[in-house]
């Protein structure tokens, strides 16, 4: 598994666009059954209200000459909140000096 949790999809052009309003790039990410189940368990932890997601795009041209962009959705790593060690008090009798 790699360290990154991540689903990736094209980003066309909205050649359907009518409205101001309307967005301008539309496309799918395909989210994969890893990438949901780690957002699940992240969910289930303490005070969890929601799960933050990194995007990044690039731009790309395809074989018929169109451009578009290409998303990637993945999970932020996570920090290692294990607690540290505590000291035990029967070791401070080996003092190195």
């Amino acid at each position: 598994m790699s360290n990154q949790i991540q689903s990736d999809g094209p980003i066309y052009t909205n050649s359907y666009k009518s409205a101001p309003n309307q967005p301008d790039w539309t496309g799918t990410v395909t989210v994969s059954k890893e990438l949901l189940k780690e957002m699940v368990t992240r969910l289930k932890g303490e005070n969890a209200a929601s799960v933050e997601m990194r995007v990044a795009m690039w731009d790309r041209v395809s074989k018929q000459g169109n451009e578009y962009k290409y998303a990637r959705v993945e999970l932020k790593r996570q920090q290692n909140r294990e607690p540290a060690p505590t000291p035990d008090p029967e070791d401070d009798d080996e003092i190195p000096f």
